[in-house]
């Protein structure tokens, strides 16, 4: 723990002469506060938990290990993503690999719960300061039962302070009303001290240490846990919901949470000791250290977008040949050809000359000979553009890559080492109430709301807070908007809601992924009738259907075992990935694809 506060103290000095995060975030960190990294750090002092929390806040997105099990498990299961080995592999074909599916709980465990739990500890007297901490460390919990389902929460990260090195693991719906307790708590705390500086400093999120807005901050955290659990507990999901409306309220509309992070380098390291927490990791993750092998766009969610006619399609997937690219800078070397793409797609011949999509189970260069053939690259390779792109270099440079760039890429704006990691955002506060008024909890006009939602989520979330020259004019805005109305029937409005939601959560799959189960929508396709691509995987419980939750870790099993088996043996009656969480009490909608 103590290499980690070092770590992120270092991180902080040398982002100060950079002008700090977004608008000099970092750089209101006073002297004195950078001075005490020269205290001895075998003695806790008054700084370190405002060191612990930044770097728990910046790990939430920035821990390159975390996201090896994001990008291989869970952001193919939302169908947004796909196309490289690992998602195509592990996520697509149901290949259970440890060290991957593991990472997400170590790196959360011994690295933000582990801090977060030791500030909490040193920090009994700095109010605010306790608010943000407990509230961060259930925001964390949170991410992992939602991933993994029953774990330890209540022991957890108690080995110093309470010599507990072996947790018991607690009931998911145990968790989630302590979740509740200690939203709640967090709020009091917040209250009792509303010009807190030690927070504003510590704060490297998009709130600056305005303890108000954390404030409305929890409260639209506790929206969607109440929302989580609508389905296994209607009645306490709805008072937690209203209590969340109360006094401070939840974020506005326009408002949103994340975590901000530098234009630094992609480093693409796999250690821990020396990954750079100051950068978006799954940002990082999804652009790849193999040009050869980026994370690209999902068929499922390019269908919905594009049959929506939303205007958010080529903002979020773009037709990018790899080729030259940087690897450190993805702004360096990304070549264009979405215009000749499109071209080729919509000139009125059949469809297999331009977009050539195939599903998220799936890599970029499978194939079959029928619906989804070897692409033909000839509109971006027969172009001029093409042709200037390529010119002057040996052949030996350009490699037959290129036919990946008909497959489809996930935007450069939304794989920059500066992209924020949101924790909630104003849109999703809006969905939640659109739905919440269609459950009947509070008398508001749902349709109002659902369309407030879309609207922000792409004039605020996409064009203010994720891109940065690519935005959606206004005009398009509204007349998407119009052309959306909530049905009065309330399972159709319930999908158009959660569809829009998923639409939302695009960089956040580990949400998107949590509410695709929760809602069951929008219907995905059904992953089977695709097959399993080139390498044929099984999985190991014979069910090649969509996972619902990831494996625990096998060192559980050596190292904390009557625990592990109390859950594996007793209480789910023997472990599958294809149980579903303790909140998720139906099946997913699933559909079969049918070519345009």
């Amino acid at each position: 723990m103590k290499k980690n506060i070092i770590k992120i103290a270092a991180f902080l000095l040398i982002a100060l002469p950079l002008g700090g995060v977004g608008g000099g975030l970092l750089s209101s960190c006073s002297d004195s506060y950078m001075e005490d990294l020269n205290t001895d750090k075998s003695k806790t002092s008054v700084s370190e938990p405002a060191y612990q929390l930044t770097f728990a806040l910046l790990s939430t997105y920035g821990s390159f290990g975390s996201m090896e099990a994001v990008r291989a498990y869970v952001a193919p299961y939302t169908q947004m993503y796909g196309g490289s080995w690992n998602s195509a592999n592990a996520g697509g074909a149901n290949l259970y690999k440890n060290d991957v599916s593991q990472s997400l709980w170590n790196v959360h465990y011994q690295n933000g719960i582990k801090n977060l739990v030791d500030a909490e500890y040193n920090c009994q007297n700095d109010k605010a300061m306790l608010g943000a901490i407990r509230l961060h460390k259930a925001y964390l919990f949170n991410i992992l039962t939602d991933v993994y389902g029953d774990i330890p929460v209540t022991q957890a990260g108690k080995a110093a302070h309470g010599g507990i090195i072996t947790p018991e693991y607690d009931r998911q719906e145990d968790i989630y009303n302590y979740l509740f307790d200690e939203i709640d708590a967090s709020i009091e705390l917040f209250r009792q001290d509303l010009n807190s500086l030690t927070l504003k400093k510590a704060d490297v999120t998009s709130m600056g240490g305005d303890v108000k807005m954390w404030i409305r901050y929890a409260n639209s955290f506790k929206m969607r846990l109440a929302m989580r659990i609508s389905d296994i507990a209607p009645e306490l999901a709805k008072t937690k919901f209203l209590e969340a409306m109360q006094e401070e309220g939840a974020l506005d509309p326009i408002e949103n949470a994340y975590v901000k992070y530098l234009h630094q380098p992609f480093t693409f390291e796999s250690s821990n000791e020396d990954v750079d927490f100051r950068v978006n990791a799954f940002a990082e993750i999804i652009y790849g250290q193999d040009k050869t092998q980026p994370t690209g766009f999902g068929m499922t969610l390019y269908d919905y977008l594009r049959d929506e006619k939303d205007p958010r399609l080529h903002h979020y997937c773009r037709f990018i040949n790899d080729n030259f690219r940087d690897n450190t800078d993805p702004r360096i070397g990304r070549e264009d050809f979405t215009e000749e793409v499109l071209a080729a797609e919509y000139d009125g011949d059949d469809n297999t000359k331009g977009v050539q999509m195939v599903p998220a189970c799936w890599a970029w260069y499978d194939q079959d000979q029928g619906y989804f053939p070897w692409p033909n690259a000839d509109c971006v390779t027969k172009s001029q553009h093409y042709q200037e792109f390529i010119a002057g270099r040996e052949k030996d440079e350009v490699s037959d890559y290129y036919y990946k760039t008909v497959r489809g890429s996930v935007a450069t704006e939304y794989v920059l080492p500066e992209t924020p990691g949101m924790l909630i955002s104003g849109a999703e506060v809006c969905f939640l109430k659109a739905e919440a008024a269609v459950n009947g909890w509070i008398n508001e006009d749902a349709n109002a709301l659902y369309q407030r939602g879309i609207e922000v989520a792409i004039g605020t979330v996409h064009n203010k807070v994720y891109a940065q020259t690519s935005t959606v004019s206004t005009t398009e805005i509204a007349e998407y908007v119009a052309s959306h109305t909530l049905s009065t029937e309330s399972e159709k409005a319930k999908e158009q809601i959660n569809t829009q939601a998923w639409f939302l959560h695009f960089a956040n799959p580990l949400e998107a992924w949590a509410n695709l189960r929760r809602s069951d929508y929008p219907a995905l396709y059904e992953r089977t009738q695709f097959g399993q691509g080139q390498n044929g995987y099984q999985d190991m419980e014979n069910n090649m259907s969509q996972p619902v939750r990831l494996y625990y870790p096998q060192e559980e099993n050596e190292y904390n075992h009557d625990n592990y088996h109390e859950v594996i043996d007793n209480r789910m009656k023997g472990f599958s990935w294809h149980k579903r969480m303790w909140w998720d009490t139906k099946e997913q909608n699933y559909k079969t694809y049918v070519r345009n």
